[in-house]
């Protein structure tokens, strides 16, 4: 028997780590399927990673014959498009190869809108199914794929699979750790020892906590070492490593994420990853250098060029960058925020309140509390004190300066 899909969470009641288990921190999944096929923990069915090059296609030429296959399959399209660049490249494609009598409909919420809302204008809106729920992250995915849609004689397309174009998808790794980038790939080390939980590192039953860190750092990158053998090309630098960690570990969750994560549903007969195809995978494994050219200026670009071709939208173009569509609070103090958030959209929503949301960065100005950083640090320099320093001294933090933000909430 093959397994499609489980939660790998499930495993960690059995105790001691996996090394399989413990690089879906580096992928950000809960789901890592090694489609080298050397590592699994069950007999997984997964997308072979192709081995023969011959007839690598443009992107563009990708986009569209993976647009026309789905229209031969000879059924109706329902296209969850989320406003974000990758559903809307499957728009763009499904809509260029559509023929008259062709039927597609975009189920999306108000969220895609906010996202896009040009496109939306322009285009989408002519084939919408708008779901308007604003409610929780739970019930919004329940509304969004709710199963009677399944019963539907359609086929269902989504936007994820992680095809080259979206790898690496370690939109935090760009931006915490672009200094590493282009370190030798082994220079990883510094990065796991952040991103991995203490509590993947630590047992109640450790008495010497850093030499069972030291333990798993090691198990980690002998792993590292022999997957790296199964790589396409060389991996070089940590930018490669996590490219190929993503391409090869992170492909089958990104693939389900939508119809068995989201929507609980587990018929995969109708459904389909709009990148998931060989064709997309040859042109990752041909182009992995030029996505990202080692930082984030480049975002998706081939995507974006793409999605220029219909949309003459310079801007977007030029400035688009990984938006995410709902807040994601990970601690108290950001929930309370959220929901504060929430709260006044509602009002919006219901009684026409009137209300603008605004999220700044952090400030800092005159007579600001001497614990926050920016007066901690200077107050110490000046008393010749130590500056203290959190984690390795490499993260990033985003300030504004308290008269800036004012003038630019007087403004808005």
């Amino acid at each position: 028997m093959k397994v499609i899909y489980y939660n790998s969470t499930i495993l960690n009641k059995f105790g001691k780590h996996s090394v399989i288990q413990t690089t879906r921190y580096m992928v950000n999944t809960s789901h890592v399927v090694d489609r080298t096929g050397h590592a699994n923990n069950f007999n997984f069915v997964y997308d072979p990673i192709p081995t023969n090059f011959d007839n690598v296609l443009s992107w563009k030429e990708c986009c569209l014959k993976r647009a026309e296959e789905l229209w031969k399959i000879g059924k109706p399209i329902t296209l969850f498009w989320s406003g974000g660049i990758d559903s809307t490249v499957a728009f763009c494609a499904l809509r260029e190869t559509k023929k008259e009598n062709d039927d597609l409909i975009v189920r999306l919420t108000q969220d895609s809108i906010d996202e896009y809302p040009l496109l939306y204008k322009d285009s989408i809106q002519g084939f919408q199914q708008l779901v308007t729920t604003k409610a929780n992250v739970h019930r919004w995915k329940q509304e969004l794929f709710e199963h009677s849609l399944f019963k539907q004689d359609r086929i269902f397309i989504t936007g994820m699979c992680v095809a080259g174009e979206h790898t690496p998808q370690g939109g935090d790794f760009l931006k915490s750790y672009i200094y590493l980038a282009s370190n030798p790939w082994q220079d990883c080390v510094n990065i796991l020892r952040e991103t991995i939980p203490q509590s993947v590192y630590f047992q109640p039953q450790d008495k010497k906590p850093e030499m069972y860190i030291t333990s798993i750092i090691k198990d980690i990158m002998d792993f590292l070492e022999e997957h790296i053998k199964y790589a396409p090309f060389e991996i070089k630098t940590v930018f490669d490593l996590y490219w190929w960690c993503d391409f090869s570990l992170k492909w089958t969750y990104s693939d389900v994420l939508i119809i068995y994560v989201n929507a609980n549903y587990y018929d995969n007969s109708k459904t389909y990853s709009f990148f998931n195809t060989e064709d997309f995978q040859k042109w990752a494994i041909t182009n992995n250098d030029i996505k990202h050219n080692n930082t984030g200026l480049r975002y998706k670009q081939p995507s974006k060029d793409f999605i220029y071709e219909y949309t003459k939208d310079k801007d977007y173009q030029s400035n688009k960058t990984k938006e995410l569509s709902l807040l994601s609070p990970s601690s108290p103090y950001s929930a309370s925020k959220a929901s504060a958030d929430h709260l006044i959209f509602s009002y919006f929503q219901t009684f026409n309140f009137p209300s603008v949301i605004l999220r700044p960065s952090n400030n800092y100005g005159p007579y600001q509390f001497p614990e926050k950083l920016i007066p901690l640090i200077i107050l110490n320099a000046i008393e010749e004190k130590k500056l203290s320093i959190y984690g390795t001294g490499k993260n990033v933090r985003n300030w504004l300066y308290i008269d800036d933000n004012i003038n630019a909430i007087k403004k808005v």
